[in-house]
């Protein structure tokens, strides 16, 4: 277990972190966000991990960090501690932040939609087509960026080797041309698909783990509650140029 002034200093960084990436996605919405408090925070966070690999390296443990350190040190030079430093960051906001959205963003969906709740509690094997609408409708990455390695024209448009593009997941999960009303949610809907976790070589690591994180909860949901409703207004989108979240909302839950 991590002493108490890390986790302590680790969560204040890792706050402030998210709380200017939200500021700094309001810039288009009339919002100026200061430059000094996320770089204090991204300062924060890098010393708080190398800090951190700092005492797995003086003391091991059965943990993913030592494991990290061990794999990089077989591999030599090539993975250095700035490398490390970034792979940890990405499985902090891959492997919790998205997970967190989605689940929230389901429990969004079924709350505004009864009629597909009562579909999943008659039939909680519903709950992988559920998932994957719910990923469809609500993908927690709203945009992907790609650089070129050469450039290339696609559909009369010029992508020029080096310059990054950014692919809109929502859009590609909302395409007419694929899904029948696609502002409709439909957990029997087909094709059962999505671009959230991305596609081809690109495809997200940890798509089976996401996939089973919402499918327990659906399943929570459907079998071990007998009514879970929404309370007051719907939840806002917080403006955010990557990561999708809600705000906070109420709800109330009455179990079976």
């Amino acid at each position: 277990m991590r002493p108490a002034r890390h986790r302590c200093r680790g969560s204040r960084d890792l706050r402030r972190l998210v709380d200017r990436s939200r500021r700094r996605a309001r810039l288009g919405h009339g919002v100026r966000a200061p430059v000094e408090s996320g770089a204090g925070a991204l300062v924060g966070f890098d010393e708080r991990i190398r800090a951190l690999f700092a005492e797995r390296r003086r003391q091991p443990r059965e943990d993913l960090v030592s494991r990290l350190l061990a794999e990089a040190k077989q591999a030599g030079p090539a993975f250095d501690d700035t490398e490390l430093v970034t792979l940890v960051i990405n499985l902090i906001f891959g492997g919790h932040d998205t997970s967190r959205s989605v689940l929230t963003s389901a429990i969004a969906l079924l709350t505004a939609h009864p009629g597909e709740l009562e579909k999943l509690r008659r039939e909680p094997d519903r709950a992988p087509a559920a998932t994957e609408e719910i990923l469809r409708m609500e993908a927690p990455v709203a945009v992907l960026g790609r650089e070129p390695t050469e450039t290339v024209e696609t559909r009369g448009t010029k992508l020029e080797a080096g310059k990054m593009f950014f692919l809109s997941v929502l859009a590609a999960n909302r395409d007419p041309a694929v899904f029948s009303e696609p502002d409709r949610f439909d957990i029997d809907r087909e094709p059962k698909r999505s671009f959230s976790f991305g596609w081809g070589s690109h495809f997200c690591l940890g798509a089976a783990l996401a996939r089973a994180e919402v499918q327990g909860t659906l399943r929570g949901i459907a079998c071990d509650t007998k009514a879970i409703e929404r309370i007051g207004p719907p939840p806002a989108q917080v403006p955010f140029v990557s990561i999708r979240r809600l705000e906070s909302f109420r709800i109330r839950v009455e179990a079976d």
